[in-house]
């Protein structure tokens, strides 16, 4: 009994007339004849056949001409795509659009071969059966595919419903072809010969590692919301259109999906489909939906996926040559420069999972079983030794800087922490890191979470601004979406940070407001910076002439001269390209992060220690070993060295 219904359900699958190839009037297709009322002779005749096998019987001389079809091409195909040969000729007569539907080479002699079709129809309608003769947006065809130049790419095991075709020789079954993973007779989705469960049909020849387990593979989010099918089970799907993909390199299918008024580029709208408000429903996996990156690439200063369309090609693959190089000389960035979707993990895994990036050495480094990427040698693959191709200029970039593979070299004299711990090791900056006693945040009570040991992120300065509601490490915050996408800050910074600078008139402020420096103060308690206090920061004064000034933070910044952060840490990320700064016996320990903004000046008369006249604001120690500057800043002159300093009284 169980044979008998197999075999029934196979037949039934196998009857042309139940699929929409039944063209004939009585099929009851939105396309078909208007009285031919017989089904198999739209494709095969008996007699006066164009071929004998499978006496088609349609003309396709006309795809003899060598110009006719543009094809498919990308960067990471490593098989010759030809002209349409095998069995893709045949559907092509069709789904070219060229050759009417009811023009056929023989029905008999008393009727003529041009067959009527219903409400005026003539060639394929408009829509996504409809291929047309540029096939650059759809699936190659008629290739023999090279597994030994691919390894992502393998052939059909024996037996599988996904076969090679017969080719351009006859009698050889080595080419994709149409019929491939369509059977024209079958009543299945798409007259697929298998079910394209979870990317099943696609998996047989395409080999993506990583993928099973991966966040998109897993992914259990009903995929459109509210709708039956979830992310993980249209699987390949998802994302890609087989054919009449709108990023035709990477056959990205289009996004009808995504809300509103579709952004103008094919990529992003891809990953928007789920990235967006209400892109999907809630995921049990995660327990909420996809994070929403489409709203933060609104924000006035994100990375700008928009300016280019199609340019990214992938350097997650294992094709060599790489299809661009790793270190990016063009400029563009892309959702995919960041993150391999065929390998992406959720947080609090690793989203970066199988890319690649620079090192601090220049070299590549691989994402792989032996290997974590770290965050900042992704970003380096921009913000590195190609910096001025890919950023923009800036009236705020420090002269000469911009790029972070030099500035954050461990044998910098100083840095922040970002390849690992500074080389300030003293108690006071865990004085001003770590809060013991917290602060109230929400119902959590908690302190900075840093130390003197600690590492940073690039995204625990660069990042979403909703992320600034708790202090330390952005990776703390309870808000997201997280990543360097969007902020409403200047420099896609997490919280504000001013970068005003003073002149000779007077300071850039007219009194001390927290929120200026609200970056700052998410790491470096504001309490202890400025307090005066025994736990105090290293820039503190105490004993000998002009004694009792205690912490030098809360006078530069609170009690006289109102300055900025930016005007003695120019450049937050290193001082190893510091154009406006002289130090003296400061090289080969830590300076502080010191380095001086255009608008400090040299102070104007001879160095008393030194004997000579500085070109540039000196800073560093005196040749006893005392904490020393030398400058002008704010229209005062200022030498500070055996606890002496030189300033006009406050007007």
């Amino acid at each position: 009994m169980i044979a008998l219904t197999l075999a029934l359900l196979l037949a039934q699958q196998s009857d042309v007339r139940s699929t929409r190839h039944n063209l004939s009037a009585s099929g009851g297709q939105a396309v078909r004849a208007a009285t031919l009322d017989e089904v198999c002779v739209f494709c095969h005749t008996p007699h006066g056949a164009y071929q004998s096998r499978p006496v088609w019987n349609r003309n396709l001389s006309y795809q003899d001409s060598p110009t006719l079809y543009s094809l498919y091409g990308s960067t990471t195909l490593d098989a010759t795509v030809a002209r349409p040969t095998g069995a893709s000729k045949l559907c092509l007569s069709c789904h070219d659009g060229t050759l009417a539907l009811g023009s056929l080479m023989n029905l008999d002699a008393q009727r003529p071969a041009a067959v009527t079709m219903e409400g005026g129809v003539t060639t394929m309608p408009a829509g996504r059966t409809l291929l047309s003769t540029d096939l650059r947006n759809d699936h190659p065809i008629s290739m023999v595919p090279n597994p030994a130049a691919d390894p992502e790419i393998r052939l059909p095991p024996p037996g599988d419903a996904i076969r090679l075709r017969e080719g351009s020789t006859a009698g050889v079954k080595d080419s994709v072809q149409c019929t491939s993973c369509h059977d024209p007779h079958l009543a299945t989705f798409k007259f697929l010969v298998k079910d394209n469960l979870r990317g099943a049909v696609c998996l047989t020849c395409h080999d993506k590692p990583g993928w099973l387990g991966s966040r998109h593979e897993a992914s259990l989010a009903p995929y459109p919301a509210g709708g039956a099918t979830t992310v993980g089970d249209l699987g390949c799907l998802a994302c890609h259109a087989p054919h009449n993909g709108q990023s035709p390199s990477r056959l990205l299918q289009t996004s009808n999906r995504s809300q509103g008024a579709p952004f103008p580029w094919a990529e992003e709208n891809v990953c928007f489909s789920c990235h967006q408000p209400g892109g999907t429903g809630t995921d049990p996996l995660r327990g909420r939906p996809a994070p929403d990156i489409r709203s933060q690439f609104q924000k006035p200063v994100h990375h700008p996926v928009e300016l280019t369309t199609d340019v990214h090609q992938p350097v997650f693959t294992n094709h060599l040559p790489e299809p661009e190089p790793v270190l990016n000389d063009r400029k563009h960035v892309e959702c995919a420069d960041c993150h391999n979707p065929h390998r992406v993990q959720a947080l609090p895994g690793n989203v970066y999972e199988g890319q690649k990036g620079i090192s601090l050495s220049g070299g590549t480094v691989v994402d792989d079983a032996a290997t974590d990427l770290h965050q900042y040698e992704l970003c380096l693959r921009c913000h590195g030794d190609t910096f001025a191709t890919m950023i923009p200029p800036a009236p705020t970039r420090p002269p000469g800087g911009g790029n972070k593979r030099v500035e954050f070299q461990p044998t910098n004299d100083s840095y922040h922490p970002v390849p690992g711990p500074g080389r300030n090791q003293s108690t006071f900056l865990n004085n001003v890191l770590d809060t013991p006693d917290g602060q109230l945040r929400g119902n959590d009570w908690q302190g900075n979470r840093l130390n003197r040991s600690s590492t940073v992120l690039c995204t625990d300065c660069h990042n979403n601004d909703q992320t600034a509601d708790t202090p330390g490490s952005a990776r703390n915050s309870p808000s997201g979406p997280k990543g360097p996408h969007g902020s409403l800050n200047t420099r896609m910074l997490r919280a504000s940070y001013s970068t005003q600078v003073g002149s000779a008139g007077g300071p850039p402020f007219g009194a001390f407001n927290a929120g200026n420096f609200a970056l700052c103060f998410l790491c470096h308690d504001q309490g202890r910076l400025l307090g005066q206090t025994v736990s105090r920061s290293n820039f503190f004064q105490a004993g000998g002439v002009g004694a009792g000034r205690g912490n030098l933070h809360n006078m530069h910044l609170v009690e006289r001269t109102n300055a900025a952060c930016h005007e003695c840490h120019y450049n937050v990320h290193s001082n190893v390209q510091a154009a406006n700064t002289d130090y003296r016996n400061a090289l080969g320990t830590d300076t502080h992060l010191v380095n001086f903004a255009p608008n400090v000046r040299p102070f104007p008369g001879p160095d008393p220690y030194y004997g000579d006249r500085p070109t540039l604001p000196r800073y560093g120690r005196t040749p006893t070993n005392r904490p020393y500057c030398f400058l002008s800043c704010h229209g005062r002159d200022a030498m500070d060295g055996d606890k002496t300093v030189y300033l006009p009284p406050n007007p």
